[in-house]
């Protein structure tokens, strides 16, 4: 995992900006979010929550379901889309980080993970840059 810069596609950079300003906005109110994905569909911008169906609330039901949701999307009309979920992370010295992670997908079928580490500070939260970890 690297930190640094990270060169995406503009639908994805789009992307990857508004889903951290909607983060950035529902975390002052709560200690965490719930799970939300995004699309970019012919130059237009689509927030996708899961339904209120879901059996179970919690994170991994509702990430599952948002990406059920996006595949078959996808096999319906070519799209860039972000998973974005709350998560925490173990540092190399052991200690817990929660992050925003968002899992970007291209049209192209290239997938990769940026978690944003983020911080309070009073009532504002801060968002760091991008630690990244590509699939290949």
């Amino acid at each position: 995992m690297t930190n640094g810069p990270v060169t995406l596609p503009t639908p994805l950079n789009t992307l990857v900006a508004r889903s951290l300003v909607l983060c950035e906005l529902m975390l002052p109110m709560k200690s965490r979010f719930y799970p939300f994905a995004a699309t970019y569909i012919k130059g237009k911008v689509e927030c996708v929550f899961s339904e209120d169906t879901c059996e179970s609330r919690e994170n991994a039901a509702l990430i599952e379901s948002l990406h059920h949701h996006l595949t078959s999307l996808a096999k319906i009309v070519e799209n860039y889309n972000v998973l974005v979920f709350p998560t925490t992370i173990k540092t190399y010295k052991n200690s817990d980080i929660e992050v925003i992670a968002i899992n970007t997908h291209s049209p192209d079928k290239t997938v990769s993970t940026l978690l944003y580490p983020y911080f309070r500070l009073g009532e504002k939260v801060i968002v760091s840059p991008p630690l990244v970890s590509p699939y290949v």
